[in-house]
């Protein structure tokens, strides 16, 4: 009795016990389902329940335990606190890989990829998002393969791969429309608007659209933090288009981050209200946003934002002329720079310290400076250009490897094909032969029968009428069978029924076979028809594989067919047309022939600044096209213009180009008419070279330069080769460019300017010296841009040789020229075909250079004058431009 008793307690404990349990249980389901309804729009909240939840909960509760991890981890990302997503989500990735819940997990490795990205690791967070797309395809789930592209695309987007989140979120969102539209759906419409907002897809409509749509969704349930995120983006999108909209945008949004504590979001708010209030001139408001916003950056743990907040503030300090407070900045905006490693921006950064330092007069910081701002520069140009290099030299190969797949691909199929009709020739001959013993053999039992054979035999003739091959057979006397093909009578061009005609005379004597291979075929066939097997395999290799009958390429398949003693009894033939497949193979030869020459032009054009490079051809060609200035031009025009194009492709590294407008100008100043023509179509030959280079890379040539110094920079290439072949080195050149706001025209109409007086200074000044044996210092240039009143005014100095005045007098009087009162005599200089050198060269010695900068000047309303430098020996040439 005792031990019913003690059993019948045991029991009673074990069925309390549970019952506790269960009621433990859903009171944390409970909260765990009140933690994550309110995550979204008090992620503090979440924080509180989960943190307290924690101390209840162990690993032997694995899907609580994967949920409050999970629930944390999410609520740390929104409150933008990136340090801790990874403390949060890292102890729950075993348990949910146990767990047989793919939506758990999914979530689980999304935020785990969150906190890998943030911490600098993208490719382990890549590898944790192809993870879970994998796991919710297998889990044959569409909302959950949904979820995962969603975070896939949006990684890529932060990564700039915006071909990659376009693909991945556009499939997302084609799985959601046919799902009810629950949260899912409406961040896929604000990803997707955001993508759309991107000024090269071009659908900025459509984007504001999706963006509202997905706004009104979010505000509607409370959901403040997508509903700041979305109004973040749409305050981006409004920018370029609705100013105030923009600002009220990143206002709402700021508010709404502000009610859920969300201190990441506020700082991205306070950054897109700078960008507004500078973009409408009020700097002001526009530096005390940035000021908290890179104060808000470093809270959250966001070294990258912190620099671009820093590097923005910066430049609008610069912009509002409020020097010393950017020196005070400076320091602070170059480390951190330098330490995240930013190159683009760090040339921004030394550029603004440059113009920063010259209006506070430090001259030699600012020297220093400069020649660190050069040589980052070149150095980050040059990584440039090998990078397009590399881009556009992997992307033709990738276009002609594709070619050649698909050529392969064709191949193979028509090999396929042709496999599949042998077979069934073969199989069809076997049954026709197995069918006509047959009918043979009732024959003889009855002749009732012969009208069904003679049925029967004419449906074998259909069959291999409609065989689109050439089928023959032939024995010993070398007669074609009675029973071939009708294809083979369209093969070699015949008319006339074939059956009991020579092999010989019907097929190898109207081919282009030589007398004396036809005389080897024929030895051959003879050593092998009636013969043992051995005659075959000894012979079989004189048989020709080809034939050519009238253009005809006509494909020859040899088939033995041995008796029952093993001796060959009859050849059978199959033809087969390859003419087409032969054509094909052949433009696949050329096709790659033509890449050799495209990959070469490629290459020269991308040696240097390949986007003016793009938009200089582009000019000469629709001049030379449209303008016909070869034909139009006076001979001195021409050869200002030609000496022009000749400067500009020396400095962008068109050697060819280059190389055949001084054969031409060379050409002009002779006599022989004979000799200026050919060279006239050989230079139109150059450029119509171009041409199809040009129109398949013309978007690449939409840059412009925005500064004087970019303008000169892109020279510096030409002019470092010309010092190069003279054996000189560079030693320095300055640019001081005074002018703010310079217009992409008159950028332009200075790139001439600029490269001729730059080319006549190095060669006059520094190279022809050298050449006549003259000691020369080492070579220095210094451009100077100033805007004082109404004009504009430009000095180019060199440091070499200096004017030989007594040779440009007597210049001067041998031309019969009178300077303007007070205008120096260099003016003769100025005119067309003077000049001081001694003998033709590449740069100088036609009189053209300084008489194009002259025409330029005019044309412009302005004038020019060379002059004794006055900082120094060597000479100034000074352009007054009126603005």
């Amino acid at each position: 009795m005792a031990t019913i008793f003690r059993l019948l307690l045991l029991a009673f404990g074990v069925c309390i016990g549970w019952e506790i349990r269960a009621q433990t249980m859903s009171n944390i389901d409970l909260e765990l389902q009140k933690a994550e309804d309110v995550l979204l729009t008090s992620p503090l909240e979440t924080l509180r329940i989960v943190e307290n939840l924690q101390t209840q909960i162990t690993a032997a509760q694995p899907r609580e335990f994967v949920r409050v991890h999970m629930l944390g981890a999410r609520a740390k990302s929104l409150l933008g606190d990136s340090d801790a997503i990874l403390r949060w989500a890292e102890p729950a990735r075993a348990l949910g890989a146990s767990l047989q819940e793919p939506r758990l997990y999914v979530q689980l490795l999304g935020v785990l990829a969150e906190g890998y990205e943030f911490a600098g690791d993208t490719a382990r967070a890549e590898i944790e998002l192809q993870n879970a797309l994998k796991i919710a395809e297998s889990a044959q789930d569409d909302w959950l393969v949904a979820y995962a592209l969603n975070l896939l695309g949006w990684m890529h987007n932060r990564k700039l791969d915006e071909k990659r989140a376009m693909a991945s979120i556009k499939r997302a969102y084609k799985l959601m429309q046919s799902l009810p539209q629950d949260d899912l759906y409406y961040d896929l419409l604000n990803n997707l608007g955001t993508l759309y907002g991107n000024k090269d897809v071009g659908k900025e409509e459509e984007s504001l659209k999706l963006l509202r749509e997905a706004q009104l969704y979010f505000a509607g349930k409370n959901k403040h933090f997508y509903t700041s995120v979305i109004l973040y983006n749409l305050g981006w999108a409004l920018k370029n288009v609705d100013s105030k909209a923009s600002l009220e945008a990143f206002q709402e949004a700021y508010h709404r981050s502000e009610l859920i504590g969300d201190e990441s979001t506020i700082a991205y708010c306070q950054y897109g209200m700078s960008q507004t209030y500078s973009q409408v001139k009020d700097f002001k408001a526009a530096e005390d946003l940035l000021r908290k916003a890179a104060a808000g950056f470093i809270k959250t743990s966001n070294p990258m934002m912190h620099g671009e907040a820093l590097k923005f503030l910066l430049e609008s300090l610069v912009l509002s002329r409020q020097y010393e407070k950017a020196y005070k900045l400076l320091a602070e905006t170059e480390s951190n720079t330098r330490k995240i490693g930013n190159t683009s921006g760090l040339i921004l950064v030394l550029a603004h310290k440059i113009t920063i330092l010259e209006a506070l007069g430090y001259r030699d910081e600012e020297l220093k400076t400069y020649r660190e701002y050069a040589t980052i520069y070149k150095k980050y140009q040059i990584e440039q250009d090998k990078a397009s290099i590399n881009k556009f030299t992997a992307e033709f190969d990738l276009e002609r490897k594709e070619h050649e797949k698909n050529v392969l691909t064709n191949q193979n199929k028509l090999q396929g094909l042709e496999l599949e009709r042998a077979d069934r020739t073969r199989k069809f001959l076997i049954g026709a032969v197995f069918l006509s013993l047959c009918v043979m053999f009732l024959a003889v039992r009855s002749t009732i029968k012969d009208r069904e054979i003679k049925r029967q035999k004419e449906r074998i003739q259909q069959i291999l009428d409609s065989i689109q091959e050439g089928i023959l057979r032939f024995g010993a006397d070398f007669v074609l069978e009675k029973d071939y093909s009708q294809h083979l009578k369209t093969l070699l061009g015949r008319q006339d029924d074939l059956s009991g005609k020579k092999v010989l005379t019907v097929l190898i004597q109207p081919s282009q076979l030589s007398a004396d291979d036809k005389s080897q075929v024929q030895e051959a066939l003879h050593s092998m028809l009636g013969e043992p097997r051995l005659g075959w395999e000894l012979n079989s290799g004189h048989l020709p594989d080809e034939l050519i009958i009238e253009d005809r390429i006509i494909n020859l398949q040899w088939e033995p067919l041995f008796d029952a003693k093993d001796r060959l009894e009859t050849m059978q033939l199959i033809l087969r047309d390859i003419t087409e497949s032969r054509r094909l193979e052949k433009k696949f030869a050329e096709e790659r022939a033509r890449s050799g020459i495209w990959q070469e032009r490629l290459t020269q054009l991308l040696s240097r600044d390949f986007r003016r490079a793009l938009a200089f051809l582009d000019q000469t060609w629709k001049r030379l096209d449209q303008d016909h200035f070869l034909e139009r031009l006076e001979p001195r025009e021409l050869l200002r213009e030609l000496h022009t194009i000749k400067g500009n492709a020396r400095t962008l590294g068109l050697r060819n180009l280059a190389d055949v407008s001084h054969r031409l100008e060379a050409a002009l100043i002779s006599d022989d008419a004979g000799v200026k023509e050919a060279m006239k179509q050989a230079f139109e030959q150059e450029m119509q070279a171009w041409v199809p280079l040009m129109q398949s890379m013309v978007s690449a040539s939409e840059q412009k330069p925005e500064h004087m110094h970019e303008l000169i920079m892109s020279l510096v290439p030409g002019l470092q080769s010309m010092l190069s072949k003279a054996g000189l080195p560079w030693d320095e050149l300055v640019i001081r460019d005074q002018v703010h706001g310079w217009s992409p025209e008159m950028l332009e109409s200075m790139r001439t300017v600029l490269l001729h007086g730059l080319t006549n200074a190095l060669d006059h000044g520094y190279i022809q010296p050298l050449q006549r044996g003259e000691t020369v210092a080492a070579c220095r240039l210094a451009v100077e841009a100033t805007a004082p009143g109404d004009q504009l005014q430009v000095v180019i100095r060199d440091f070499g040789c200096g004017l030989d005045w007594n040779r440009i007098r007597s210049i001067a009087e041998a031309k019969g020229f009178q300077p303007a009162p007070g205008r120096p005599w260099s003016d003769v200089l100025l005119l067309d075909g003077t000049s001081t050198a001694d003998e033709v060269s590449e740069t100088s010695g036609r009189g053209v250079g300084l008489s194009a900068v002259a025409s330029v000047c005019r044309e412009l309303n302005g004038q020019v004058s060379l002059l004794d430098n006055d900082q120094g020996s060597g000479t100034k040439l000074v352009l007054q431009l009126p603005i």
